[in-house]
């Protein structure tokens, strides 16, 4: 860098400095770096450059509140230093500054322009969640290995907001034993959680994998009264546990095989069955693959390092497999005060088939924008309970009005995260009630195999109609050549002006469901999970 060039980084520095000292005293800012880190830049070049961001980040306030500082290094790769909520005051991000590494390569701008709006950039899914982190701690995990996995535990927890509305931390261990030192709501703010990881002691003993998933399942994530000695009022009895309304998460790290496999995939299989979403994390060679499939939701949720010093490297993958399943609930309409939002009990693909489920969904003008957004809302809680993907549930959906909208096909999307955010912004269009020519387009189109109909799959459509069709003859009719294509359709009919024989007609087995008005959707959502299961055995 010359001396000219230099000249004019500390013209814009002082130039910034006046700008945004008015201003951010009272207004957060969030700034990312992204530092050049080529050979073309050399090592003393790039040393100019920290020298530059330090200056810049020392005139500013540093917390959630006030200004935030993340950087990112380009060169061949992209490498992530440290995100925007990673530091919480001046001296921590100054220090995490001075340790940023020059790391000579090409010039890959793009990589570092296109990592910062995906990773840097993106807000977390806001939806509460309780994340438990159960520990292996048995012998082959004594000094540093323990430490790296106490130290995992802490960046993956620091990199989300702490607080009863938003992310709870919970940490158990297991060896011979299993143990909980962390419970959900135990700390009342992040650093005093902070500072209870770094109390965490090693254990000892065996590799009871077990005991330690069995420990998540009946006290961690079950409601756990416990009485304390307070240090003013004797003993006092406090209550401990997960939200009922939060996505619950639990990661598993692990170095070996467990003493009791059986048990430990039963343990996994009852965690499974209470809705939570198991990560598996195995560390070193002496890990059984086949037993981190037992213990992982699903084989997406399985990690694997070669030591325990490689858990720093995968602790951004963890958080942003976390962040796909803090998707917020959709926005169109306030959830009823009186209904308790579902927990996540996610279902693997079942029966002996994965399903391919279509939704066809009424947006004339007699649903209202107020009807039509308790159908997202169904949908969405819908679909959020199953496992989506190529080898599990794939969701489509299409709306009709006077005309047909295709939403997204069955392969559009390949995630739950994805299909959630899509049907959030599925609008509500008015019109006509067109019901033939959305069940022709389905019938033509949802399943075909360029749209991600498998042949293997059940093919499933649910109707969500308020209304009489414009054309109940064509509309029966379009009905009966889906069901000779061996599609189960499920009609369900909502409100009064709803016809009977049409829905009858629309409906597979002749048997349609009917409900009040869209509030209570939500009322039928369990038997229709369960049809659109037993479709598949």
């Amino acid at each position: 860098m010359s001396i000219l060039q230099l000249f004019s980084v500390y013209l814009l520095l002082g130039i910034v400095r006046a700008l945004f000292k008015a201003e951010c005293d009272l207004v957060p800012a969030d700034f990312v770096f992204l530092l050049d880190s080529s050979g073309s830049e050399t090592s003393r070049g790039f040393k100019t450059q920290l020298a530059f961001i330090s200056n810049f980040t020392s005139n500013f306030e540093v917390g959630p509140d006030k200004a935030q500082f993340a950087a990112v290094t380009f060169s061949t790769s992209v490498y992530k230093n440290f995100y925007l909520n990673e530091h919480q005051d001046q001296a921590s991000v100054l220090d995490a500054i001075n340790k940023i590494a020059y790391r000579d390569g090409e010039t890959y701008t793009d990589l570092g322009l296109n990592y910062v709006r995906q990773n840097v950039l993106t807000v977390c899914g806001d939806y509460p969640a309780d994340i438990a982190f159960l520990i292996d701690s048995s012998g082959s995990e004594s000094g540093s290995n323990f430490e790296n996995e106490r130290n995992f535990i802490s960046m993956v927890a620091s990199e989300f907001s702490y607080g009863y509305n938003d992310t709870m931390i919970a940490v158990s261990q297991f060896a011979t034993v299993a143990r909980t030192d962390i419970f959900f709501t135990q700390y009342p703010d992040k650093t005093a959680l902070m500072e209870a990881i770094a109390r965490i002691s090693w254990m000892n003993g065996e590799s009871n994998t077990h005991l330690g998933l069995r420990e998540l399942a009946h006290n961690v994530f079950h409601t756990k009264h416990m009485h304390v000695h307070g240090h003013h009022h004797g003993h006092q009895s406090v209550t401990y546990g997960p939200r009922s309304q939060s996505t619950k998460i639990a990661v598993v790290l692990t170095d070996g095989q467990s003493l009791e496999p059986l048990l430990t995939r039963k343990s996994a299989a009852t965690l499974h069955a209470m809705g939570v979403e198991v990560f598996a994390i195995g560390m070193g060679r002496h890990v059984d693959s086949s037993e981190l499939l037992t213990i992982a939701s699903d084989k997406d949720h399985i990690y694997q390092v070669p030591t325990t010093n490689d858990l720093e490297s995968i602790h951004t993958k963890i958080v942003d497999a976390i962040c796909k399943l803090k998707v917020p609930p959709p926005t169109t309409t306030p959830m009823p005060t009186t209904t308790k939002l579902p927990t996540t009990t996610v279902k693997q693909a079942c029966g002996q088939k994965p399903a391919d489920i279509v939704f066809l969904l009424d947006a004339s003008e007699s649903e209202k924008a107020t009807g039509f957004a308790k159908e997202i809302e169904f949908v969405y809680n819908f679909a959020r309970k199953f496992h989506i993907g190529p080898d599990n549930v794939q969701f489509g959906s299409v709306t009709f009005s006077s005309g047909i909208r295709n939403d997204f096909y069955l392969n559009t999307y390949h995630n739950r995260h994805d299909v959630l955010n899509a049907i959030q912004k599925i609008a509500y269009m008015q019109g006509g009630t067109n019901t033939s020519f959305g069940i022709q387009f389905v019938r033509e189109n949802s399943f075909e195999p360029q749209n991600g109909g498998r042949q293997n799959a059940t093919r499933i459509v649910i109707v969500i109609t308020d209304g009489q069709s414009a054309d109940p003859a064509a509309t029966k009719h379009e009905a009966q050549l889906l069901h000779q294509q061996g599609v189960q359709v499920y009609a369900v009919g909502v409100g009064s002006q709803v016809d009977n024989s049409e829905l009858k007609a629309i409906s597979s087995d002749g048997t349609p469901i009917l409900v009040g008005d869209f509030s209570l959707l939500h009322d039928i959502q369990a038997s229709l999970e369960t049809a659109a299961c037993h479709g598949g055995t």
